[in-house]
């Protein structure tokens, strides 16, 4: 039966581009006038699904339902929206792009968030950033590597997160900014006798924290999206110190290479390796785990987590026109030392693929639709951009 449930969320996440609901607007700028703003005027008797899909205005808007279902969540509904535009009339400037967001599920889950990126001056300037309220009940496995499946327990807590990074370009290609992270997490309620409840668990009580870091990198991607070609180097180092108010003293390092090579046809060879490492009294929601939309896809958020986590994937990606096919492998291990990134025979794997749609004709900005699987575990994901 779950199997059916996750299948009608494919099929709906499928469908949502071609929704009656789905609507667009459009910002006209009186010192732009082009052939497509002429072809617009004449297509007045379109639907406003197509004039949105079909935008190439400096200012687009798109919104859309969202219907899924999850154990974790149970059925789940809300709206979603994305907003894109430039900050300069310049392709070479990247387009900054909005994600609002708003789900609640039927036992009274909730997420209120909104995400995205800003460029400015041929993306001299760039800042990432988040900010959600989450009412949510959170898988939970214990901490290691490879945990048993059958220990999961939904931990119902409350969370308030803003991440915020921002990087300034130098000669092109090397960036340096710093980094700005809070959470407060609150009300957390283990299960009576579980994992959670029973052991000593950095954090099991929640509490604030609050760091400040450094992010250096260097980047020759052709585009900051979706490239084609090029490299990506990045380093990060945030420290949560207790005159900042953390309740908990510690410290995350993050190191992460990207490569991007176009094989034939503008067929794309993707790679990504990441380290994160944290040191000091971590608390178990903040730890480095493995799971999720991103790493490692098709497991459960937090099947694997601890102080230390090493992932490498790779991504093969077929442009279609607006459309992108792909096809990911991944493999990573946690554990709480660095030297367990060696142990080979503990790493986990998946494999899967999936489909990419870009809502705008002139923004590299996808809506990324992902199965991930191995033996008996999959995960359907739909979220905006690349995994990486």
């Amino acid at each position: 039966m779950n199997i059916l449930k996750h299948l009608f969320f494919v099929l709906l996440a499928v469908l949502m581009f071609n929704t009656q609901n789905v609507f667009a607007q459009e910002e006209k700028v009186d010192s732009l006038v082009s052939i497509n703003e002429i072809n617009d005027s004449t297509q007045t008797n379109r639907s406003f699904f197509y004039r949105a899909l079909n935008q190439t205005k400096p200012v687009s808007y798109l919104a859309f339902p969202i219907v899924y279902y999850t154990p974790e969540t149970n059925l789940m509904f809300g709206v979603g929206g994305l907003v894109s535009f430039r900050t300069q009339n310049d392709p070479k400037t990247a387009p900054t792009f909005i994600v609002p967001w708003f789900t609640y599920s039927i036992d009274k889950q909730m997420t209120l968030e909104m995400f995205g990126s800003f460029f400015h001056k041929e993306n001299k300037h760039q800042l990432d950033y988040e900010l959600n309220y989450k009412k949510l009940k959170t898988p939970y496995f214990g901490i290691g590597n490879k945990l048993n499946k059958e220990d999961k327990e939904l931990v119902g807590n409350q969370s308030i997160r803003l991440n915020t990074v921002y990087q300034n370009r130098i000669k092109n290609v090397f960036l340096i900014g710093p980094v700005y992270h809070l959470d407060y997490t609150f009300n957390l309620t283990p299960r009576t006798n579980g994992l959670l409840d029973t052991n000593a668990i950095q954090g099991k009580s929640g509490g604030f924290v609050q760091g400040l870091g450094l992010k250096m990198a260097f980047d020759n991607r052709d585009d900051v999206y979706f490239p084609y070609k090029g490299n990506y180097f990045g380093v990060s180092a945030v420290g949560y110190p207790d005159f900042l108010g953390s309740k908990y003293q510690f410290a995350n390092v993050q190191a992460e290479y990207k490569s991007f090579l176009n094989i034939k046809k503008k067929v794309i060879l993707a790679s990504q390796i990441m380290a994160q490492m944290s040191f000091g009294e971590v608390p178990f929601y903040l730890m480095p785990r493995l799971g999720g939309e991103k790493l490692l896809r098709g497991y459960t958020a937090g099947v694997s987590r601890d102080k230390f986590l090493f992932n490498l994937q790779g991504e093969l990606r077929i442009p279609l026109n607006r459309f992108i096919l792909s096809g990911f492998f991944g493999s990573g291990i946690t554990g709480d030392k660095f030297m367990d990134y060696f142990k080979v025979k503990d790493y986990t794997y998946s494999i899967g693929g999936g489909a990419r749609f870009r809502p705008f004709k002139d923004k590299n900005v996808v809506a990324r639709l992902d199965v991930g699987f191995w033996q008996k575990t999959y995960g359907v994901y739909f979220v905006f951009n690349e995994a990486f």
